[in-house]
């Protein structure tokens, strides 16, 4: 409707990308199927911290393949460790974004990438107070 660019960072195999299709929304990786809490030891536990790199990899080359190809991926949890950025790299994605609610800067490592999360409860003067 307002014609705003957007990243959406989808689980590829909990729905189909032509849910959300629109030459405004680049649609991501969240994983295909791995965003799933207390796989791994601390915080949330997520999958990418410890999972056996044979199935991260497959899964993450999954998503990839059904999201066209996108080299853009999102932490699930936002929980990372050098050990999940490895397999990202080894599926082939060239950055990855992670929580802290501030704005990427020049220089930032590509695989650690900050980012300002929106969602439907986001209220137009908070998305201003992000942003500005």
């Amino acid at each position: 409707e307002y014609q705003v660019n957007a990243t959406l960072f989808l689980i590829s195999s909990w729905y189909p990308t032509s849910k959300f299709q629109s030459e405004y929304m680049e649609i991501a990786s969240h994983t295909h199927n791995l965003h799933t809490p207390r796989v791994c030891p601390g915080g949330q536990g997520s999958p990418l911290k410890c999972l056996d790199k044979t199935k991260l990899v497959a899964d993450l080359k999954t998503s990839r393949e059904v999201l066209s190809g996108t080299e853009a991926f999102c932490f699930p949890f936002y929980e990372y460790n050098d050990y999940g950025i490895s397999a990202l790299q080894e599926a082939g994605f060239k950055m990855a974004f992670i929580g802290g609610g501030r704005k990427a800067t020049p220089g930032i490592n590509l695989y650690k990438i900050p980012r300002l999360p929106l969602n439907r409860y986001t209220t137009l003067q908070q998305y201003i107070s992000k942003i500005s």
